[in-house]
């Protein structure tokens, strides 16, 4: 943990200095980085790093140098990265003298007993990018729900009786995976939460009730692989395939904790077919181990529970097994340092196709040609990087570079389409002091312009784009992924831009923060706006400033916002709140997928409400937000400010509400939330009491369609608030 000086703990909150939260590391990261300029570098005599392997990441090695301490310690179980970085360039020259296998003929941590269950899903068409399996492939192959009813099985056959008071975690391919596997455990009576990284209050609660013992499982998704302690857990279920040694071995790592009457950690391995083709990690290819014997300790291979009949699981089958060989070939034990196409792409600045065109053409060529069904998979030693670059005469691009090179691509103005136009200014317009922003508020701008220049103009690209289409614009999914691959992709590239999937956010690289000053950015935006006027002239669209006002940061925006922002209060009084002003929160948050149905915590922004409503006295669970869309008119117009309350029981039918359901999108925002009248009918079920046979969202509009909720898709819906009135002084 980084841990601060005695004199400075004071000013720190209990949240920064906690470590057992799953988000302690990017707290204490943020805090910091917000805050060391403040603090003189003497101060910091120590300093102790958890979670060491991130100490190469550029933000916390800033940190790092900045404090320059006396004595600097890493600890971390995990010292290879993901992307090769050396630890010894931080924290000097180290040899790992404790291997796993050595901890636990020690004792220090539990002994290893596995089990494989074996799918029949077959994973040998699934995409391959020279690291991972492609994600999108992945997910659509694993929505099979026999494969979790395995995992459901095993469980109830193994896990039962004499140890039903057993816990643990089920690692998951994605949201819906883990939110499936928690509904089909509760089904069979074994308790069960699903937790990912973007509804972290949700994600909080189900660890409480973990660590009290109320609940038995985990389902995770992108969370809980390092970072967080529950040393009772003596399950996991690696249902998620994977070739990262790292990320297998820091979801191993979960179990590894002694805890009085944890005779074991028992890991279930689910084990697909992969055909001839490449084999994810597994248990026994980490630990070496050729034989398999179902739930022989790894270490110490004595038979357990000798009597036990042994399922090999494969589909509805079931048989004997006693001891099988296992394929331990571990393609990134073999093939882990050296980068594929993809990765060499980036070092070097250019794209994947550029460097498959120097393949075919032979300008480059691989160190490793690995067979993969009709293709091969091509692979370079980091050591040529170096020779390439030279032969091809390309310039290096570090860190001191970085500055120029944004400036550079300012300078060229080279845009085949709008879109890095559009995001460099929605992105400035919504990022924070930190040059952070939230991706579902960058994507809500970048998706409302081209949706009204299309409108507007009948077009908003060149002939044949997508975005010409009023169907794919709607498609928040679409739009998204749209959006990350072209244009943020093209700047993550570069280095000018990095993700932080945990938390949701886009944010700009402090080496260009550090080294832009404000008249950069300034100038930045005013080049923005004459090269947005410029390409559109091309298209022979000539814009007009309200066509793209809504995205200038407050500074550039036109005068006739000044009115609206009189309405808004940044740190109001105490006595103010919910008295004279109500929390404001943008739709996409209020309904955002990292909120629940509970008040969220205090807005950075509140809005003046007196003297715009009706209501004597306001709630606590009252808030303000505008809407956007004309699917509500005459009763609510578009850019109206409206009140809504998270107080949503009772009848609900005739009333608006704002609803979320993740397959529906709304007409005029794409996005998965809507605010819509509720009008529902229900039928009497002998077993489940009453039942819904459908749920409608309304439109008032004639011109809009309604939303129907069918009863197989209403377990997803929910609904988020209740519309209440039309803050009517405050209208356009």
């Amino acid at each position: 943990m980084l841990r601060l000086p005695s004199e400075l703990q004071s000013s720190c909150s209990v949240d920064i200095l906690a470590d057992k939260k799953a988000d302690f590391f990017v707290q204490t990261s943020a805090y910091l980085h917000r805050h060391y300029y403040k603090i003189p570098a003497d101060r910091f005599d120590y300093i102790v790093v958890d979670e060491a392997h991130h100490a190469a990441a550029l933000g916390l090695r800033n940190i790092l140098e900045h404090f320059t301490p006396t004595h600097l310690l890493g600890v971390t179980a995990t010292p290879e990265r993901f992307d090769q970085q050396r630890l010894e360039k931080i924290f000097g020259e180290y040899e790992p003298q404790l291997s796993l296998e050595e901890a636990i003929r020690q004792g220090l941590v539990p002994p290893v007993r596995c089990f494989r269950i074996k799918s029949n899903i077959d994973l040998s068409e699934v995409r391959f990018n020279g690291k991972e399996y492609v994600k999108n492939d992945l997910q659509r192959t694993l929505l099979v729900p026999s494969r979790d009813r395995l995992v459901a099985e095993v469980l109830q056959r193994y896990f039962g009786g004499e140890f039903s008071h057993k816990q643990g975690v089920v690692f998951c391919v994605d949201i819906k995976h883990a939110r499936r596997m928690a509904k089909l455990l509760n089904g069979e009576e074994i308790s069960a939460a699903a937790v990912d990284g973007r509804d972290r209050k949700s994600a909080a609660r189900a660890q409480q009730d973990y660590d009290s013992g109320a609940i038995r499982f985990l389902c995770a998704c992108d969370l809980l692989t390092e970072g967080w302690d529950a040393p009772q857990t003596a399950i996991l279920v690696m249902a998620r395939p994977t070739f990262s040694k790292v990320l297998y071995t820091q979801q191993l790592g979960r179990g590894l904790r002694n805890h009085p009457g944890k005779e074991a950690l028992y890991v279930l391995d689910v084990v697909d077919n992969y055909g001839a083709r490449l084999q994810p990690l597994s248990l026994h290819a980490l630990f070496r181990i050729p034989d398999y014997k179902p739930f022989a300790d790894l270490v110490r291979p004595e038979r357990f529970h000798q009597e036990r009949e042994i399922i090999a699981l494969d589909g509805l089958y079931e048989g004997e097994r006693r001891v099988e060989p296992v394929d331990i070939f571990s393609f990134e034990e073999k093939y882990g340092a050296y980068l594929n196409e993809e990765q060499l792409a980036r070092e070097l600045f250019v794209s994947t196709g550029t460097v498959r065109k120097w393949l075919k053409h032979g300008k480059i060529k691989a160190d490793v040609r690995y067979p993969f069904g009709r293709q091969h998979l091509h692979f370079f030693d980091p050591d040529q990087v170096a020779h390439i670059r030279r032969d091809l005469g390309l310039q290096k691009h570090t860190t001191e570079t970085r500055v120029n090179d944004f400036k550079e691509f300012l300078e060229k103005r080279d845009y085949t389409f709008s879109y890095k136009i559009i995001f460099l200014l929605a992105f400035l317009k919504s990022c924070n002091e930190r040059f952070e922003a939230l991706l579902p508020d960058i994507l809500e701008l970048y998706q409302r312009f081209y949706m009204e220049t299309l409108a507007k103009y009948s077009k908003n690209e060149r002939p044949n784009c997508p975005y010409n289409q009023r169907d794919v614009l709607g498609d928040q999914k679409k739009i998204q992924r749209s959006l990350l691959q072209n244009p943020f992709e093209k700047f993550e590239r570069k280095r000018f831009f990095y993700q932080c999937k945990d938390l949701n956010y886009l944010a700009l690289d402090p080496e260009l923060i550090q080294n832009l000053e404000p008249e950069d950015f300034q100038q930045t935006v005013v080049q923005l706006t004459e090269d947005l006027q410029t390409y559109y002239l091309k298209l022979e669209i000539t814009l007009e400033e309200t066509d793209y006002a809504f995205l200038l940061p407050e500074s550039f925006a036109p005068e006739e916002e000044d009115a609206d922002r009189e309405l808004f209060s940044d740190i109001p009084p105490e006595a103010d709140k919910f008295t004279r002003v109500l929390p404001y929160y943008p739709l996409s948050i209020a309904a955002g997928d990292f909120m629940d149905s509970s008040i969220p915590d205090a807005p950075e922004t509140w809005f003046v409400v007196e003297g715009l409503t009706s209501r004597r006295s306001l709630a606590p669970s009252m808030f303000v937000a505008r809407i956007q869309g004309k699917s509500m008119e005459p009763l609510i117009p578009d850019g109206a400010y409206c009140l809504f309350s998270f107080e949503v029981g009772g009848s609900r039918n005739g009333r608006i509400v704002l609803a979320q359901q993740a397959d529906i999108s709304d007409q005029d925002t794409g996005a998965s939330y809507t605010v819509k009248s509720y009008q529902s009918s229900k039928r009497v079920d002998p077993d489940n009491g009453w039942q819904h046979e459908s749920i409608t969202l309304k439109a008032l509009n004639p011109d809009y369609d309604d939303i129907i909720i069918l009863p197989g898709k209403s377990e997803d819906f929910r609904v988020v608030a209740i519309f209440v009135e039309v803050l009517t002084a405050a209208e356009a």
